[in-house]
């Protein structure tokens, strides 16, 4: 999504926030982001990025309290192979981790489980990691042990920082999968209910019920989410809550 139709719909977002967002802050923290990056691999990166995304059936995890359930069914059915691309919502990566399948692409702020990131990045996973004013330390001390490793901001993106859309890991992940023209976005874990998964953060050991400015975030996410699906032609479809049956019947339609 080019930057001046991103800028109005983040305009909005910051208005519904009520100003809790510090843009300087966000500014701050992608310059320290885009100065960690090595300049040396980020054109392959971008091009491994194309190749695992253009003309391919996507699927994309959130955190929700239905990612266990959706990848044992993916598991039954057989879906999870060469021919789709894997690409995991921050904290997601830990269950992928746990059932040792590769992740190709992970989009993250580093408020999930940075150790599974890390060793999902040796693993060969491409790491996005987001610039935000609240998370300059944790960039400041894990990104120099990511491989693979581009960057996303959310100002005008500068160097060799990118701005693909979105506001959460979730969102962030369909709106890159967009860009890179995917054949199909299915979405896994996107529950936007009153509960967020355990493996939202690292310190959970169940799923939590969502604070105030949690479900604030999850209400945005599915509107960027319904606004991306409408100024698109590439087909997004949330498989959360759908039957084995239903999804079968996408995957051969």
């Amino acid at each position: 999504m080019n930057w001046s139709l991103w800028k109005a719909k983040f305009d909005e977002i910051i208005e519904g926030f009520g100003g809790q967002l510090d843009f300087q802050a966000d500014i701050d923290s992608a310059r320290v982001l885009n100065d960690l990056l090595d300049g040396s691999i980020q054109d392959a990166l971008k091009q491994q990025m194309s190749k695992k995304i253009s003309g391919r059936e996507v699927f994309i995890f959130g955190c929700g309290p239905s990612l266990e359930r959706n990848l044992a069914c993916l598991r039954d059915l057989h879906l999870l192979n060469e021919s789709k691309t894997i690409i995991a919502a921050d904290g997601a990566t830990s269950l992928f981790i746990q059932a040792r399948i590769p992740v190709d692409i992970i989009v993250s702020d580093l408020d999930g489980s940075v150790p599974d990131i890390i060793q999902a990045s040796q693993m060969g996973a491409i790491i996005v990691i987001h610039a935000h004013g609240d998370n300059v330390k944790l960039i400041k001390k894990f990104v120099h042990s990511l491989r693979n490793c581009m960057g996303t901001c959310q100002t005008q993106p500068f160097g060799w920082l990118h701005n693909w859309g979105g506001f959460t890991d979730g969102d962030r992940c369909v709106f890159l999968a967009e860009h890179f023209l995917a054949r199909r976005i299915m979405l896994f874990g996107f529950d936007f209910g009153e509960s967020v998964g355990k493996y939202s953060k690292p310190s959970f050991k169940h799923s939590m019920p969502a604070t105030q400015i949690k479900k604030q975030k999850l209400h945005v996410a599915f509107q960027l989410i319904e606004f991306l699906k409408a100024n698109t032609d590439t087909r997004i479809i949330n498989c959360t809550f759908l039957t084995e049956r239903e999804i079968l019947d996408i995957i051969t339609a």
